[in-house]
């Protein structure tokens, strides 16, 4: 079995989420959305959130928090950070995990990071896994060297493959990622293309192929 390390406590835990704001213009836009004169031409917010239905969307409007706001939401879905920081041209604001605003602001990307919260209890069990087909002869993650992992880099996913590689005695370049989006990850996964993968426990139950965690 290959265990994904649970997160650990620090300044950067992985069950931390982060508001992101692309290009510093969601509070310009908060600032202007109190002013009478957008009364009658309320300014549109448009939000950037990830997964396949607009979740923060159906609990504002379950609350009545979206009512009297003074501007609109505009809500647009992403299967993954990078792809919503890709899209900072076309955003004010995001949530996000941690990792993807790490690297994007290594790599200079224009965010600024404006609020933070957890979403689980850091000291339970990690929320990724790194899995392997069924019947794999690879039982632990020092005999993924030399193998192909399917990771999305630049996420939580490759930050877990990182740890739990350091855990082992291995480094990043002991293994040959391959970067793919979660679903050309699972497609490759299934279609036997890489001996493992880095994904969501959510995503391993959705398996067609059964996998060992």
């Amino acid at each position: 079995m290959l265990e994904a390390p649970a997160p650990r406590q620090s300044r950067r835990p992985l069950a931390r989420l982060v508001v992101v704001a692309i290009a510093s213009l969601a509070i310009a836009l908060l600032s202007a959305c109190s002013t009478d004169s957008t009364a009658a031409n309320p300014t549109t917010l448009r939000v950037g959130q990830l997964g396949s239905v607009e979740l923060n969307k159906a609990l504002l409007q379950a609350s009545g928090q979206d009512q009297g706001m003074g501007y609109k939401l505009s809500w647009q879905l992403f299967p993954a950070g990078p792809q919503l920081i890709e899209a900072s041209g076309s955003l004010d604001v995001g949530q996000m995990p941690d990792t993807p605003p790490i690297f994007a602001q290594v790599a200079k990307a224009r965010i600024k990071v404006v609020a933070a919260g957890r979403s689980f209890d850091p000291a339970k069990e990690s929320t990724v896994k790194i899995a392997v087909p069924k019947g794999s002869p690879i039982t632990s993650m020092s005999q993924l060297k030399g193998k192909k992992v399917a990771i999305f880099e630049g996420t939580i996913l490759q930050y877990t493959v990182l740890q739990a590689l350091q855990k082992a005695g291995l480094s990043y370049d002991d293994i040959t990622p391959v970067n793919l989006d979660p679903a050309d990850a699972v497609s490759a996964f299934q279609s036997g293309d890489v001996d493992a993968i880095a994904a969501s426990t959510r995503s391993l139950r959705s398996f067609r192929q059964p996998a060992h965690a």
